[in-house]
């Protein structure tokens, strides 16, 4: 969650003063107020929907940004839901005195920061405060996700989601794969959705979705759902290729999926649309430890991007220990591990 004033992330610890609130000269950040002029309250989505209340000691009044539809102000209560990249503006004076909320948001006071927890007496973790989520996704369905990650996402009873580039799958009743492909076979994405995996769409060829024709895209996204279909693999999801994504492949993904994933290296990811979410890249450690540090603590999701788990990472790979230490640093800072359906639905 989310809190600015005049346009700026604040501390919601800032907006709580439990007094006078006369730590402040200017009204603008101080312990919520100063009990003079006014502030601004931002509260600012992370993703997932979110709801919220609070109160003030004096004044309320609408921001900038205040959609009459979702948000209220009654006397000098306020109250509102936001979701995806939105965010919500009130002018107040005086002092926060209770704020609550569910779901992962982020509150700003007059422009700083301010720990949503703390904004006033509401926001314990069990409210959506803290922890959040995390998702593992592997790319292109190759069996190292199996043979090498599959254990190590055991150890912590962590399942995961594997996008299947679904032209690649073999049918292996006889359990001969070794001899003629290193992707997963049908049997073995089976085993996988036995272990608690979801085995979700990376279209069928993957082709960069961006290079080609809407009547291209169209039969990568249909085709492969329905291969996923016929073989009795349940998922909302799909993994676009190379990242590529558009409003038009948008609203095509949107006839056969729910949740879709782009690729990995902006941060945050982008949650404007629930049919494509960035994701944090795997081999890129300080960007997904970094994540998971900032988001478990205001209740907000880190989707991971992986392709192969091998001794001797190079490029887009990384090793059994990087994965092992990602499933520490999540199990330690309490996040719960979601599929990508799984997460689609909470949107």
């Amino acid at each position: 969650m989310e809190v600015t004033i005049d346009g700026e992330a604040v501390d919601p610890a800032a907006l709580w003063s439990g007094g006078g609130g006369d730590d402040s000269d200017d009204g603008g950040t101080g312990d919520g107020g100063d009990g003079g002029g006014t502030s601004t309250l931002r509260v600012q989505a992370v993703g997932e929907s979110a709801s919220y209340d609070f109160a003030v000691s004096g004044d309320l009044e609408p921001g900038s940004d205040f959609d009459s539809g979702t948000d209220s102000i009654s006397g000098s209560s306020g109250a509102g839901t936001i979701g995806g990249s939105g965010s919500d503006d009130f002018v107040f004076s005086g002092e926060i005195t209770a704020f609550s909320y569910e779901g992962p948001l982020r509150t700003f006071v007059s422009g700083e920061e301010v720990d949503s927890d703390r904004l006033g007496d509401g926001g314990d973790e069990g409210d959506g405060g803290g922890s959040g989520r995390a998702l593992f996704v592997f790319d292109d369905g190759n069996d190292t996700a199996l043979r090498r990650g599959a254990d190590v996402l055991d150890d912590f009873g962590y399942d995961a989601t594997i996008a299947v580039i679904t032209e690649k799958p073999k049918d292996d009743p006889g359990g001969n794969k070794a001899e003629f492909t290193s992707y997963l076979t049908i049997q073995e994405l089976r085993g996988l959705e036995d272990r608690g995996w979801e085995v979700c769409s990376h279209t069928v060829t993957h082709t960069k979705l961006t290079t080609v024709s809407d009547s291209r895209v169209r039969r990568e996204l249909r085709e492969s759902a329905e291969w996923l279909a016929d073989n009795g693999f349940a998922t909302d999801a799909v993994v676009y290729p190379r990242g590529g994504g558009s409003d038009s492949i948008d609203a095509i993904a949107n006839d056969y999926y729910d949740v879709g994933f782009g690729g990995g290296g902006r941060t945050p990811p982008e949650f404007d649309d629930p049919i494509r979410i960035g994701r944090y890249a795997a081999h890129d450690p300080g960007e997904v430890f970094d994540a998971i540090d900032r988001e478990s603590g205001r209740g907000g999701v880190v989707p991971i991007m992986l392709h192969d788990i091998v001794d001797n990472p190079s490029g887009n790979e990384i090793s059994p220990t990087l994965l092992r230490r990602y499933c520490e640093a999540i199990d330690e800072a309490g996040m719960d591990v979601v599929t990508a359906s799984e997460y689609g639905d909470s949107l």
